[in-house]
């Protein structure tokens, strides 16, 4: 019903950056269902920790896409103690 940030985890015990040693990489996938009002992630976090997103294109999306399911990638690179290279895309899939 809003837009929305993502905060990824290792589980609801455990940080990421605990399950993840330097160098190692996850791809999270998440799929938002929008109807005639699109919600997107306007940021994105890992253990609660607000994250720069490189997004695909060079550009964050600026809004979901109608009644369409919007899949949002990204790929996390653990590249020190909690910190992180996160890679992301935006793509549309409809009928």
């Amino acid at each position: 019903t809003a837009n929305f940030t993502l905060n990824v985890r290792g589980s609801s015990g455990v940080t990421l950056n605990t399950m993840l040693s330097v160098g190692d990489q996850i791809v999270i996938t998440f799929a938002s269902y929008n109807g005639a009002t699109t919600f997107y992630p306007t940021s994105f976090s890992i253990d609660g920790a607000a994250q720069t997103v490189r997004w695909q294109g060079g550009t964050a999306p600026t809004g979901g896409f109608t009644n369409t399911t919007n899949i949002y990638i990204y790929t996390i690179v653990k590249i020190g103690s909690s910190s992180y290279h996160v890679y992301g895309s935006q793509t549309k899939f409809g009928v």
